[in-house]
């Protein structure tokens, strides 16, 4: 596992070697908090083709910006739980992701008991530099 450092911001990704992780024919990369994001595909690509992705990526102007590269729909907030909180303000309009008042008061709960890094494995919210990260599935 590399860890790659930012240029234009503070904060840092870790990615497998290439041809070296779990799965040859993948690359997996993952957050701050070690949790999964994305992968590059190392079968069709060449070693100097893979540097270059991660320089790319390491090169991103912010952020949002590194994220945008892995997904189009996300929230985005300073901490985990103005995240979720977002999540729970959607669920009062019947668009969120808790289907019933079991689920709701179990976001409540945690929303005040959970550390942001046991938050962000339950909830599956990545940390980039300052920026937390829900995608929308």
């Amino acid at each position: 596992m590399k860890k790659i450092e930012f240029k234009n911001f503070k904060g840092y990704f870790f990615v497998e070697k290439y041809n070296k992780g779990e799965e040859k024919s993948r690359a997996k990369i993952y957050d701050e908090n070690m949790q999964y994001l994305d992968y590059i595909d190392t079968e069709t690509i060449t070693q100097k083709e893979y540097n270059s992705e991660l320089e790319l990526l390491q090169n991103m102007e912010n952020e949002e910006s590194f994220f945008d590269y892995f997904c189009q729909s996300y929230v985005f907030g300073n901490t985990p739980q103005e995240i979720l909180q977002m999540y729970w303000d959607d669920i009062t309009f019947g668009n969120g992701v808790a289907e019933t008042e079991k689920e709701r008061k179990g976001i409540a709960t945690s929303i005040e008991n959970m550390i942001n890094e046991k938050l962000c494995k339950e909830y599956d919210i990545n940390k980039i530099g300052n920026m937390y990260f829900k995608r929308n599935w």
